[in-house]
């Protein structure tokens, strides 16, 4: 009977306590995905100034560069066509790489990444 008696106490505290916390808790509100807006992500909007400021410029990624020129869309097109891209910066993410010349330059900031995956899943507009 003693046993029965604890089980009972114990659990119907446990469930006070566990319903009593719980009536305070806020879900923060959802937030839609930057990809499901009806505003397409293109690259002479969105795309251009964040390859501009971390792959074409002095040195890397511009005409010359041997691993290709981004300075362009049509210099990126080879690149976007084969996937090379998306896997160096969206599944890799060493893009830019870590020895970039500026501290700012050595990694994308999260809205830059949306954006870039964005346009990819987009397919990736031009304008």
């Amino acid at each position: 009977m003693k046993k029965y008696l604890f089980i009972t106490i114990f659990l119907s505290g446990y469930l006070f306590l566990t319903m009593q916390s719980c009536t305070s808790d806020e879900l923060p509100e959802p937030t839609a995905p930057l990809c499901s807006t009806t505003v397409a992500v293109t690259y002479d909007t969105d795309i251009k100034a964040i390859i501009d400021k971390y792959c074409a410029y002095s040195g890397c990624h511009v005409s010359g560069f041997p691993s290709g020129d981004y300075s362009t869309y049509e210099g990126l097109e080879g690149f976007t066509a084969s996937g090379s891209f998306k896997d160096r910066v969206v599944t890799q993410k060493n893009m830019p790489p870590s020895y970039a010349p500026d501290e700012e330059l050595k990694s994308l900031d999260d809205d830059e990444l949306q954006l870039i995956e964005c346009w990819i899943e987009g397919g990736y507009l031009e304008n």
